[in-house]
C-alpha cells in the first residue's frame, strides 16, 4: 500500500501574498435555515475568515473566504467542529 503524508492545501501556503483563499467545505449534517445562519455568524466571527455562505442548490456544502495570514482550512474546520457540526474540505476553488 503507498501512503502518502497529509499536507495542507496549495490554497494555504503562505508565501501566496495577501490574496483570501477560498474554499468548499462539506457538512455531514443537513441544517435547516437558523443553523447556518447561526454557523455562519461563529466561524466569521473575529475577522480571520472574510465571508462564508452556504450553495443555494448544495446547502450541505459551505463556501468560506479566508484570511491565509490569520488563519487555515484547519482552522476553519476547528471553528466548525466548536459548533459542533462535523464537516471535511472538499478543496480550493
Amino acid at each position: 500500500m503507498n501512503v502518502r503524508p497529509m499536507t495542507a492545501p496549495k490554497g494555504d501556503r503562505v508565501d501566496q501574498g495577501s490574496r483570501p483563499v477560498e474554499v468548499v467545505i462539506h457538512l455531514n449534517e443537513r441544517l435547516d435555515q437558523e443553523q447556518r445562519t447561526r454557523l455562519v455568524e461563529a466561524i466569521t466571527t473575529g475577522g480571520e475568515v472574510c465571508s462564508a455562505e452556504f450553495c443555494q442548490l448544495r446547502d450541505h456544502l459551505l463556501l468560506v473566504r479566508y484570511d491565509r495570514r490569520k488563519i487555515n482550512s484547519l482552522g476553519v474546520l476547528n471553528r466548525i467542529a466548536r459548533q459542533r457540526y462535523r464537516a471535511q474540505l472538499v478543496g480550493p476553488i
